[in-house]
């Protein structure tokens, strides 16, 4: 249980598949983006400056200014010279002239304001309110407040491509890609709960056979003692001490390998345990008995029942679902986007005049506003649309053949865990048995040995039959443990809703943890809630319902 409590906080696999889960939520994020309301305010001011031709001018002020202008010098002349009068219209034409000299270099004022807020629905269909204020007077002058008020509500509706399968789909298969993120974070979960039972029986089983190791070690050991007291006793010749010499080193050399073996098992079950290098202290001793299973109920399994189950529950298999979910979606829009481009915009408006403003009364005016407009698009090859529902299209396959893939999987897997405890149920029986008959024998042999109706030879291979059969039952045993393991991993039994992940979160994500060891230890019980619980700090899959799709 410590190993398993360390391996579900520290393991890389649950690490990444939590990172995984927050990219798919980035991108349902991002996703939603799209139609989040938008907001956009434009000012802006110009000054430009105009060099009107004779007798033009750019604006009714400048107008206004040259005639000022003119008059002035003519009614000027004529002071001077009353005999000026009878040549009017050249004196006119000349201070005209004068005048729009006088004129050049003239500024412009321009002072724009808009203010506009729109937003797209997730069927297609967008709203725009727009509000322009007229900041000029009619001498082209900045003024305030606004002599002239301009309101505009406009919507798009798109005829062709109306829905939301159209428009929504990337955010809809987005939350679905998100869902299952967190499917495949479960099944991460479980894997690592199943990789670290079955690394830590290993690592017991490497122990146990280091226990047998050891013993026949002490065994062949003594046995050299007893063959050097036989050969001074002239029991024996003195070359069986040869052989007894030879036992010893061999022994010796196979509790060094089995030493080995506890030394890789350990490190191991570190790595799957997710154990960094300060933290090897904390590495669990593999203490445990090995599980056994009542002939009765292991008698009782039904395999097609467990099929059943397992696919019901696994977590790949359901995450496998959601992918063909969502490249469905994907696949319906690819398909839609086939069709025309067709959309209507229609739009009301309202201009409030300030009559007081432009000498027109008092009060304010009202200039209503009127559009309707209709848009259509459609390239004749459309390849980019063609090419988009062919990848779409092969995209949904794919999903298919890998849910094919996983449930192919499940099915064959759960037959060979069947008939694979079944055969090691049986060969621990025959396992043990044949210890029980070694060990009897090998006493028997020892004191044969001792009156000297037995050979040395006799009894270093009853012992090496001993161990022999020992070092196989301890294996059937571990293979039975993870075998049991593998079981409830196939059947999505293995860990509970006792465990509840909470993310983003990590160094420590697991918000509770309360397993037991019958969860690891016994065949799986589908009675029980499938875990690990799976949630999320900043959102919930459950918590916003997703739209409807219409095509």
């Amino acid at each position: 249980m410590d190993a398993i409590r360390i391996a579900l906080y520290q393991n890389s696999d649950i690490r990444l598949a939590v990172e995984d889960a927050q990219l798919a939520k980035g991108a349902l994020v991002k996703a939603g983006g799209n139609f989040d309301s938008k907001i956009s305010a434009v000012v802006a001011y110009a000054k430009s400056f105009t060099n009107p031709a004779e007798g033009q001018a750019a604006t009714p002020d400048q107008v206004r200014q040259i005639v000022n202008q003119s008059l002035s010098g003519v009614f000027k002349t004529l002071a001077a010279n009353p005999g000026a009068a009878g040549n009017i219209s050249g004196l006119i034409d000349q201070s005209t002239s004068s005048a729009a000299k006088n004129s050049i270099a003239k500024s412009i004022d321009v002072l724009f304001a808009s203010f506009d807020v729109s937003k797209e629905l997730r069927n297609g269909m967008t709203f725009d309110v727009e509000y322009g204020p007229d900041l000029l007077d009619e001498n082209d002058k900045p003024t305030w407040p606004p002599i002239k008020h301009d309101l505009k509500v406009s919507v798009s509706l798109p005829l062709t491509k109306l829905g939301t399968i159209a428009n929504d789909a990337d955010e809809m298969a987005a939350r679905i890609d998100y869902e299952a993120s967190l499917l495949n974070l479960s099944h991460a979960a479980t894997k690592a709960a199943l990789d670290t039972v079955q690394a830590y029986w290993k690592a017991s089983s490497a122990l146990e056979k280091f226990y047998l190791s050891d013993r026949a070690f002490r065994v062949s050991d003594a046995m050299l003692s007893f063959s050097r007291e036989l050969v001074r006793a002239d029991a024996i010749p003195a070359s069986d001490l040869s052989l007894s010499e030879a036992k010893r080193a061999e022994a010796l050399s196979s509790r060094s390998n089995a030493l080995l073996a506890v030394f890789t098992s350990g490190a191991e079950l570190a790595t799957t345990i997710g154990l960094r290098t300060d933290q090897l202290k904390k590495l669990p001793l593999a203490y445990e008995t090995f599980p056994s299973i009542a002939k009765g109920k292991l008698a009782g399994l039904n395999s097609e029942v467990l099929t059943d189950v397992a696919l019901a529950r696994r977590f790949d298999r359901a995450a496998a679902l959601k992918g063909i979910e969502s490249k469905r979606l994907l696949t319906e829009k690819a398909r839609i986007d086939m069709r025309p481009d067709l959309k209507l915009k229609a739009g009301v408006g309202l201009a409030i005049i300030d009559n007081s403003a432009t000498n027109s009364g008092s009060g304010y005016g009202l200039q209503p506003e009127f559009e309707l407009g209709v848009g259509f698009n459609y390239p004749p090859a459309n390849h980019t649309k063609k090419g988009a529902l062919i990848s779409a299209q092969a995209d949904l396959d794919k999903s298919v053949l890998s849910m094919e893939t996983v449930s192919r999987s499940i099915v064959a897997d759960i037959l060979v865990s069947v008939d694979t405890l079944k055969e090691l149920d049986q060969q621990i029986s025959d396992s043990e048995l044949s210890v029980n008959y070694y060990t009897k024998s090998l006493s028997d042999l020892r004191e044969r040995l001792r009156l000297g109706a037995a050979t040395l030879l006799d009894t270093i291979q009853a012992e090496e039959r001993l161990t022999s059969a020992a070092t196989s039952a301890v294996s059937a045993k571990a293979s039975l443990a993870e075998e049991i393991a593998k079981l409830r991993f196939e059947t999505a039994t293995l860990i509970s809703r006792d465990v509840a992940y909470r993310i983003p979160g990590f160094p420590k994500p697991v918000e509770s943890l309360k397993i037991s060891r019958t969860s690891f230890t016994s065949l799986p019980d589908a009675t029980e809630q499938r875990g690990p619980l799976i949630s999320d700090r900043n959102y919930e899959p459950g918590h916003r319902s997703s739209p409807r799709r219409n095509p």
